[in-house]
């Protein structure tokens, strides 16, 4: 006996009843929701308000290598002084602004070869003496140098992939002192000069004019 053919709907049978949502039939509508969602995000993520994020050396190179830079935690404190003083008195010898600092986060995965050479420019970079500087979107820090880092492998995230915490430091430069001479017919003249037949300026002590007496008389005492 042959069967019959059973057609099949195109869309499930929902029955119109209270707390059941309508559901969409038209046959194009998810590709138009999903192409919609792809084209936000593609415009998102190449908006210019994304800008530029990294750590550069002083050549404006970039200092690392990495896939992310995942964050930044900036502090900038002022030390203020706790003692008691008199009402009116606080100026800015009171208050003093203290280097700041600056907690960056990176990530990187690739290969093991790729993990390998951050780890080595990690290390690198703490122990070199240059200055770099920490670049986002709005601002940049300038004058930091590496205090220390760490990095942390978790399961969660996969064994092959590093995330890095990077710990920098405000460098304060102060300027340079130049010295320079006093005008001619002063009496401090740094630049003044003496002859060559003039003599150093210390004291030799006093000088015997007449010879210590000898003495021949030398008694010898044997120990017993």
């Amino acid at each position: 006996m042959a069967l019959p053919n059973i057609t099949v709907p195109q869309y499930p049978s929902v029955p119109p009843l209270p707390g059941v949502p309508a559901l969409l039939r038209a046959a194009g509508t998810v590709d138009t929701i999903v192409s919609h969602i792809a084209a936000e995000a593609s415009t998102f993520f190449s908006h210019p308000d994304v800008g530029i994020w990294g750590i550069f050396d002083q050549s404006g190179n970039p200092a690392l290598t990495v896939d992310t830079f995942a964050g930044i935690e900036f502090k900038d404190n002022m030390k203020v002084s706790d003692y008691p003083i008199e009402a009116g008195s606080f100026t800015t010898f009171n208050k003093v602004e203290t280097p700041y600092l600056a907690f960056v986060t990176v990530a990187l995965g690739g290969t093991s070869e790729d993990r390998t050479n951050l780890l080595l420019q990690l290390r690198t970079l703490k122990q070199s003496t240059q200055l770099f500087t920490i670049v986002t979107p709005e601002t940049s820090y300038i004058n930091a140098t590496i205090e220390r880092y760490d990095y942390r492998r978790e399961q969660r995230n996969g064994a092959h992939f590093i995330v890095a915490n990077i710990y920098f430091i405000e460098v304060r430069q102060t300027a340079i002192a130049n010295f320079g001479t006093q005008s001619s017919g002063s009496s401090m003249n740094s630049t003044a000069t003496k002859s060559a037949s003039a003599q150093a300026d210390y004291g030799q002590g006093t000088v015997q004019t007449v010879a210590p007496p000898i003495t021949n008389n030398i008694t010898v005492t044997q120990l017993q």
